[in-house]
C-alpha cells in the first residue's frame, strides 16, 4: 500500500478557509482515500469533515458526523463550537501559562 503524507500548514495559512475546503474536497472526489485534518477552524472542518473528533484533554470528548456536533447539547461541545470558553476552562488556562 502506498501511502502519501501531505501537510496543507503552508496554504491554510495563506488561502481563505472556503478555497481550502474547495481545493480538499476536489481532492478527496479525484484522488479518493482518507485525509486527516486537524483544524481549530470550525467552519473549515464542517465543510471537509464527514467525520469529526473532538480532543479535550487527550481524550476523545466526543466523535462522529458533524450533525452529532450540530446537534450537541453538552456544554464543552457548545462552548467549542461558539468559541467561548467557560470560567473552568478560562482558570486551567490561566494555571497552564502561570510563571
Amino acid at each position: 500500500m502506498d501511502q502519501k503524507l501531505r501537510n496543507f500548514d503552508k496554504l491554510r495559512s495563506t488561502i481563505r478557509s472556503d478555497v481550502v475546503a474547495h481545493l480538499l474536497n476536489q481532492l478527496q472526489q479525484t484522488l479518493g482515500g482518507t485525509s486527516l485534518v486537524v483544524t481549530h477552524d470550525i467552519a473549515l472542518a464542517f465543510k471537509v469533515a464527514d467525520h469529526m473528533v473532538l480532543l479535550r484533554d487527550g481524550t476523545a470528548w466526543l466523535s462522529g458526523p458533524p450533525e452529532t456536533f450540530q446537534a450537541s447539547t453538552d456544554p464543552v461541545v457548545r462552548n467549542f463550537l461558539d468559541g467561548t470558553a467557560s470560567p473552568e476552562d478560562l482558570l486551567a488556562m490561566e494555571a497552564e501559562h502561570a510563571v
